[in-house]
């Protein structure tokens, strides 16, 4: 979900608009479905509900039997593989990473992804090999990126989880 001039609008609030504790899984306000990062935020519900499931890629055995994540934008259904699992605070530099302009901006915010991780996924050493091998011109935008974000507030407030995963698409560069 997402709403324009309201960026938190569903973090409150179910699918019609209604109050809702547990609020609607929303994109943030500066992406599109096309961007090269989209970021998406969602409650840390006990037991597992809405993105309350993610913590459990803190565990690298976990990661092993769920590495990809589906997503549905409008009618197409896309397929990322995890790049990496990220505990961080709300500072953290891959908030900044939705759309960038130039080729070594974004290969350093791929590397901040990839560097952050709490376990090597074979999808980040994949993008890792990659981003190696080619300049920075040719591995610009070769990845949309999707990251999942959810607190972790038995930590501190400004706590969170982020899940990032990929997939390679032709649309970009």
């Amino acid at each position: 979900m997402q709403r324009e001039g309201d960026s938190e609008y569903y973090l409150h609030r179910d699918f019609d608009g209604k109050y809702s504790f547990y609020g609607t899984p929303f994109l943030d306000s500066r992406c599109t479905i096309d961007s090269d990062n989209c970021i998406i935020y969602g409650h840390n519900i006990n037991g597992g509900r809405m993105f309350g499931a993610l913590h459990a890629y803190s565990s690298e055995s976990y990661y092993k039997g769920h590495q990809e994540i589906s997503f549905r934008a409008g009618d197409e259904k896309r397929k990322y593989q995890i790049v990496s699992v990220i505990q961080t605070t709300i500072s953290s530099p891959v908030y900044s990473f939705t759309d960038v302009g130039n080729w070594d901006e974004y290969g350093e915010y791929v590397n901040k992804i990839l560097s952050g991780s709490l376990y090597q996924t074979e999808m980040g050493k994949q993008i890792g090999e990659e981003l190696e091998k080619n300049t920075p011109k040719e591995f610009f935008r070769k990845y949309q990126f999707l990251t999942l974000s959810t607190c972790r507030s038995w930590v501190g407030r400004d706590a969170r989880l982020l899940v990032v995963a990929a997939r390679k698409t032709n649309k970009f560069g």
